[in-house]
């Protein structure tokens, strides 16, 4: 399994840049198997999203067979009362499937930071090959 750095410096600023004066609660990368490969952020407990990750992943196939699309590649859950964000990002590594999880506020459009941190992530292990 390649090393991440999600704790990267480039990645940080990225999360800073999006939630403003906010702290990022928590953002983690885990494989398909729910084993927690980086994280970073602070506020709950890794394992337990960790765990989270076959359920989501059932959800996923469920919605690929019974709906029939080829790929799903986000599922979001919006917390109204804890005020947060909780998006799971799928996504291909070397033919390794990961997910990219992380709480962030109502407020904040996650697309184009969870594309950026992905986008650095790769970058990161092509650097490290």
């Amino acid at each position: 399994m390649p090393e991440y750095l999600l704790s990267n410096q480039e990645i940080i600023e990225k999360f800073r840049e999006a939630f403003g004066t906010e702290k990022f609660i928590i953002s983690l990368l885990v494989d398909a198997e729910g084993l927690v490969v980086d994280v970073i952020g602070e506020g709950y407990n890794p394992d337990v999203f960790s765990a989270t990750v076959a359920i989501v992943q059932h959800c996923v196939d469920g919605i690929k067979r019974y709906i029939g699309v080829d790929d799903v590649d986000e599922i979001m859950f919006r917390l109204a009362q804890k005020k947060v964000k909780l998006i799971y990002r799928c996504f291909e590594l070397e033919g390794m499937a990961y997910f990219l999880i992380f709480v962030c506020p109502l407020r904040t459009n996650y697309r184009r930071l969870s594309n950026e941190l992905i986008r650095i992530i790769k970058k990161g292990y092509q650097i490290q090959k």
